[in-house]
């Protein structure tokens, strides 16, 4: 009811009270001041209603359609929580608070998306830093399984190096220890046939059938010493050169034989570039890898050459060799061919190992590349796949070295003067044939099949002898053990070492020994009367 002054709308409540009733009449204003207190939201909304329906105060508007006693139903319908949409302004969050004593239903209500607005951001929050600690563990999984991938093909490929490595160590031991014993024999063979055709008549049958003998054991002697390559037991001195030129001599002479469509496509880019080793080897090692190239093209392609300075600054892992950092020469031959298999990988650089018909080659051309570039200190490694070409990459140690002077012609003759020489071989047959040939020369030999006697010998006589000849592998006293122990005594004796097979990086040992020339077996007379001559000059 309103009152009478001012109008203003009371809301009465009336309670029983002994036999009579307490009444009492609240603007309605003041009614809801209270609440307006507690919830201070600008969103809240308060509602006072009778049980009847009927509205008392408060800013909810009933439903216009509903007429008091069905507004009651729905008021009794009505849970503690409930979202309604409002004809005010969207969905709303509804909660019922009944009064039985006074008959009064309370409804309060606030904008769901108030309400809601704090958990929605929590949630979204959630949310983000879900999706986030979920891409982190992708992405973590992922790189974990790649880092695992990676690790697992390193392993792969370092035990398929590591069993190339030791496959082809061993086949060099024992291909070297045969070149030894071979070369010994055509030692004798090229020694006593040279003697044998001075003393034939010219023009002679026998002089004829000597002449094939000999140039039989000369291409035996170059078989022996593409093996001994390969094995790294060739025993070739080591100067310092610059590999460059090398490589433009190969190419100059490939490019006059090219087969019908090869194309050469080069690129130096390593002048000065110095290496330290035998220039003839390494020739031979680019010319082989040239050659091979070519013939992996019967069809014709490109045939690309690169030379270059590398870097190296951390271990790596070739398909044949572990290079170690430092600084290098890498040269890349690369062809358009078919590719090599994962089998014909596994024997790629073995001895006599070849997929071509039987008279296109014996099958060492590698095999000399990987001996050659391993006695230079250096690493390979081989990309390819099958119908996609292949790419041979040798890499050599860079040496700082100023470069080797061209060795001068020797002022003396060929022939010696008396001079006393020191043989010094376990094969008492070569002994005999350095004996009569160096003799046949002018010198004075004299002959050991023992090492320890040779040097109690020298040591008994030191300044009689003007110089040395010893083999470098022989039982219980290797050559250059023998010239350490001559070195004691005599620092410029001229030590020449003669050698069928001595072992891995032979030069490099020779040289830290002492051993002022290095020679290969089988000698030839003329070869040995230049460096004797050039020794005692």
């Amino acid at each position: 009811f309103m009152a009478e002054t001012g109008k203003l709308p009371l809301v009465a409540l009336a309670v029983r009270f002994g036999g009579g009733w307490i009444l009492a009449a609240v603007p309605a204003d003041e009614l809801l001041g209270a609440f307006l207190k507690a919830a201070p939201a600008e969103d809240a909304r308060m509602g006072i209603f009778r049980s009847d329906g009927a509205r008392l105060a408060g800013s909810i508007v009933a439903n216009p359609r509903l007429d008091e006693a069905g507004l009651a139903r729905r008021l009794a319908r009505l849970r503690s929580f409930e979202i309604r949409r409002f004809r005010e302004g969207g969905e709303r969050l509804v909660t019922l608070h009944s009064l039985p004593r006074y008959g009064l239903n309370v409804v309060l209500t606030r904008e769901l998306d108030a309400v809601l607005g704090a958990w929605r951001e929590a949630a979204r929050l959630t949310a983000t830093a879900v999706a986030l600690l979920l891409a982190l563990i992708v992405v973590s999984i992922y790189f974990a399984q790649r880092a695992y991938r990676h690790r697992t093909e390193a392993q792969r490929a370092l035990q398929a190096q590591l069993s190339r490595a030791s496959k082809l160590e061993a086949l060099g031991t024992l291909a070297g220890g045969v070149a030894h014993d071979f070369n010994n024999v055509l030692a004798a063979i090229v020694g006593f046939g040279e003697m044998a055709q001075d003393a034939a008549p010219k023009g002679g049958d026998q002089a004829r059938q000597l002449d094939k003998l000999l140039q039989g054991a000369a291409r035996g002697k170059a078989l022996v010493q593409r093996i001994l390559a390969f094995s790294r037991g060739a025993g070739r001195a080591a100067t310092v050169f610059e590999l460059e030129p090398i490589v433009e001599e190969v190419l100059t002479l490939l490019a006059v034989s090219l087969r019908p469509g090869v194309v050469l496509e080069r690129g130096l880019e390593a002048h000065g570039a110095r290496l330290r080793g035998d220039p003839t080897q390494a020739f031979e090692a680019v010319m082989n890898l040239c050659t091979n190239a070519m013939q992996a093209m019967p069809g014709g392609g490109m045939m690309s050459v690169r030379l270059a300075r590398e870097k190296v600054e951390a271990p790596r892992v070739l398909s044949h060799s572990q290079l170690g950092p430092g600084e290098y020469v890498a040269l890349s031959v690369a062809d358009e061919g078919a590719g090599v298999t994962p089998e014909v990988m596994e024997h790629l650089f073995e001895p006599f190992f070849t997929t071509r018909d039987a008279d296109a080659g014996t099958g060492l051309g590698l095999a000399v590349v990987h001996g050659v570039v391993t006695e230079f200190g250096g690493a390979i490694d081989v990309q390819s796949a099958p119908g996609q070409g292949a790419r041979f990459t040798v890499y050599f140690p860079e040496c700082a070295d100023a470069l080797d002077a061209a060795p001068a012609a020797p002022a003396a003759p060929l022939g010696g003067a008396g001079q006393r020489l020191l043989v010094v071989d376990d094969e008492p047959e070569l002994v005999a044939l350095a004996e009569e040939m160096l003799r046949g020369m002018g010198y004075r030999p004299t002959g050991f099949t023992d090492p320890a006697a040779a040097l109690r010998a020298f040591r008994d006589a030191p300044r009689e002898f003007a110089a040395v000849m010893t083999d470098a592998v022989m039982p219980g006293f290797s050559g250059t053990q023998l010239t350490e122990a001559l070195r004691i005594d005599a620092p410029q004796l001229p030590v020449l070492l003669v050698s069928g097979y001595g072992g891995a990086l032979l030069a490099s040992r020779a040289a830290a020994a002492g051993v002022t020339r290095l020679l290969a077996k089988p000698l030839q007379r003329a070869e040995l009367a230049r460096a004797l001559a050039e020794l005692l000059r």
